[in-house]
């Protein structure tokens, strides 16, 4: 059996690389589905389940500029 070396991102980390407070990470996780590991009895990410997370959440459809609203 192989066993992959996994990467694991900290909370800050993530915070400092999307400008958000540990605090909005780990709501991420309790409720947006964040998904990670408890290793050692903390809760853990991989690049991996952050990968995931971030691809599921990314807008990928048109800007619109708010000047060129027709209201």
């Amino acid at each position: 059996m192989t066993h992959s070396k996994r990467r694991f991102l900290t909370h800050n980390k993530i915070a400092k690389e999307m400008g958000v407070g540990r605090a909005t990470v780990n709501r991420w996780m309790d409720e947006e589905g964040l998904k990670y590991l408890y290793v050692g009895g903390k809760r853990r990410i991989t690049q991996e389940l952050w990968d995931e997370f971030y691809e599921s959440h990314t807008f990928t459809g048109p800007l619109v500029d708010a000047e060129d609203d027709d209201d």
